[in-house]
């Protein structure tokens, strides 16, 4: 292993994310995270949902979004085998607003056999196929720190995340699509309509998720969130 970031709020790890030349992907394995700069948005989600304003979500948005328009490739995957109320907030809060700044957000229901076989447990960052950073947690989902792997320490190699991307990009659904089929495999399906229905526009970024779209969208006052509609039969 190589060296370590200990502060996601450092600028040596923000530097990952506008030095990297083509794609960025992450690998998200959680069913709740404990990161402090989600800490307010969080808290005030659990009591009057939507979030009208949140700096970080914006701060981290407007960084992707300007990576994408400059034809640069962020993805994410979430192997998820039951809906927290952690994955409440970040399918309600959080990828709505990546989709919208151009990140490929897509959900991987963990298979009924359990944990895919070979899938290392690591959560990890690999930009470009080539650095590729482990982000490690305690078991509660606290975050400790990340640390870039080196294919010279005999261990898992650059060569495994790539083809654990490839393959996690394969079985997973986009998330409008598993949002569509009413989220995990076991909970009751939600019917959608055919025809977008509107988010609420928050901290200047609004979407709309469909049965197979999610776009930038002005906002509509009253509008159906299918989001918040299924998240909600899933509690």
């Amino acid at each position: 292993m190589g060296r370590r970031i200990i502060d996601l709020g450092s600028s040596e790890f923000a530097a990952l994310f506008t030095g990297f030349g083509h794609t960025a992907y992450r690998l998200e394995r959680l069913p709740w995270y404990g990161v402090g700069y989600e800490d307010r948005s969080f808290a005030e989600w659990r009591t009057s949902r939507p979030v009208q304003r949140d700096p970080e979500r914006d701060a981290w948005t407007s960084m992707v979004r300007a990576a994408t328009d400059a034809g640069k490739v962020f993805q994410r995957v979430h192997l998820v085998a039951a809906l927290t109320e952690y994955l409440r907030y970040e399918f309600e809060h959080w990828y709505p607003a990546n989709i919208a700044a151009g990140d490929d957000v897509r959900i991987w229901p963990e298979p009924p056999g359990g944990w895919p076989p070979g899938l290392p447990r690591y959560d990890y960052w690999l930009f470009d196929s080539h650095d590729l950073w482990v982000m490690n947690y305690t078991g509660d989902g606290a975050f400790e720190y990340a640390e870039l792997v080196d294919d010279v320490d005999g261990g898992w190699t650059v060569v495994d995340a790539s083809y654990w991307r490839d393959a996690a990009l394969h079985s997973a659904i986009p998330f409008a699509e598993f949002i569509r089929q009413g989220g995990l495999p076991a909970a009751p399906a939600m019917e959608l309509s055919s025809s977008c229905s509107h988010g609420t526009r928050q901290a200047g970024t609004a979407t709309a998720l469909t049965s197979g779209c999610i776009r930038a969208e002005g906002a509509q006052k009253g509008a159906h969130n299918p989001v918040a509609a299924v998240t909600k039969r899933l509690r």
